[in-house]
């Protein structure tokens, strides 16, 4: 049996990083065997260049609809002409669980499979002009079932998808539509009042948080939803917003690790060792003295935003490690600040002598130090355009 995962991409470098990278590196950490694939809607030769050194096969949409979120259906009918099952997942899916069991679910070569939409969707009849009829019909299905199909993920096999492509391309013949954001979902409860061709998949494979997901007390993982290990984590805008169980919370490391996969080469890093000299024109009246040992950087800029108040400007990756050399112990403080049109960091970190001390966005926190403490501060992203502003206070590195 030839199997597919598909997800649909245009050149949108904050899906890229938030939503597919996370997508892509924990599939690939599963135990699915079959070929994964992305649909293109203008992604950059860069882009694809990456997807193609990581296994992953470029397929350029067929723009058969202008509205991506609809024509990714039609694409992916046309693709499965070469397949026996394909699964059309969201993005902002991603995978908590080793073993993927989806694709023994398609029993029906005739029937798409969905999971349930946790709430009623608000834009359900955004895309219907006659929104009587539609509402009609979408009411109708209501009284078969308890929830609406959720569009996020569909799998089935490759005549299940002809088909469907067919419905939806009657439907757009019509004129009866807008292309309207949720237009994706209206077709699908359309196509299942209409044909009853649409059956029920098991929330684990495309959990919305809103099901209501259990943890591990003591572990975290496995994520757990009805007694069921999720197989499919699904952060939907709001979600992304408020971070609830996204991968880059969860598992940041991980991300940071195995997301350079995805990244196009780039200069290596500066690395200054015993660098005060960096630092040379910097030294103040407080006598707090520091000792920079390393930084590791692609630029970085400062400046003294008062007497007592030293700002570093650090632009894409930074990590700066320094040591109090004062006999007797004094008191700083440390926080960090967006900088205008720059993205911020994934991670930020203040090590105390390798304890995390939580640095906050926008909070100066005081910090007692001693004769030998090492102070470590760190920026990480896997994107270029990132950055922040680093607040030190009462700082001296003397030449």
């Amino acid at each position: 049996m030839k199997k597919l995962i598909l997800v649909a991409l245009n050149d949108n470098d904050d899906i890229w990083f938030n939503c597919f990278i996370p997508f892509a590196i924990t599939l690939k950490s599963t135990n699915y065997d079959g070929e994964i694939g992305i649909i293109s809607y203008n992604l950059s030769n860069n882009k694809k260049e990456m997807l193609i050194k990581n296994q992953i096969k470029v397929f350029e949409a067929f723009n058969i609809c202008p509205n991506l979120l609809l024509d990714r259906f039609i694409s992916t009918s046309k693709i499965a002409e070469h397949y026996d099952i394909i699964a059309l997942y969201d993005v902002d899916i991603w995978f908590p669980k080793y073993d993927l069991t989806l694709f023994e679910q398609v029993k029906d070569s005739s029937l798409l499979y969905c999971c349930y939409d946790v709430i009623i969707p608000p834009f359900i009849l955004n895309g219907a002009k006659d929104k009587t009829e539609v509402k009609n019909k979408l009411d109708n299905l209501l009284t078969k079932q308890d929830y609406y199909w959720q569009a996020g993920l569909i799998v089935a096999h490759r005549h299940a998808w002809i088909n469907y492509e067919e419905y939806i391309l009657n439907y757009l013949n019509k004129g009866n539509y807008q292309l309207e954001y949720g237009i994706d979902a209206t077709i699908l409860n359309l196509y299942s009042a209409e044909t009853n061709n649409v059956s029920l998949l098991n929330k684990k494979y495309n959990c919305l948080p809103f099901w209501g997901i259990n943890i591990d007390k003591v572990n975290f993982f496995p994520l757990r939803v009805d007694n069921e290990e999720i197989e499919g984590v699904h952060i939907t805008r709001y979600h992304r917003d408020t971070s609830d169980f996204s991968f880059l919370k969860t598992h940041l490391d991980v991300y940071l690790e195995k997301g350079e996969k995805f990244l196009p080469e780039k200069p290596s890093l500066y690395h200054y060792q015993n660098c005060n000299n960096l630092l040379y024109n910097i030294n103040n009246k407080h006598d707090n003295p520091f000792y920079c040992n390393e930084i590791f950087c692609h630029s970085f800029s400062y400046q003294w935003l008062n007497e007592n108040l030293l700002a570093i400007d650090a632009i894409d990756t930074f990590e700066m490690k320094l040591t109090y050399t004062g006999k007797e112990p004094c008191q700083i403080a440390i926080g960090y600040q967006a900088i205008l049109n720059k993205h911020q960091p994934v991670k930020f970190k203040v090590y105390l002598n390798g304890r995390d001390i939580m640095a906050l966005k926008d909070i100066m926190l005081p910090i007692t130090i001693n004769l030998n403490d090492e102070l470590i501060i760190q920026s990480l992203h896997l994107r270029e355009d990132f950055g922040v502003r680093i607040l030190l206070s009462q700082i001296n590195f003397p030449n």
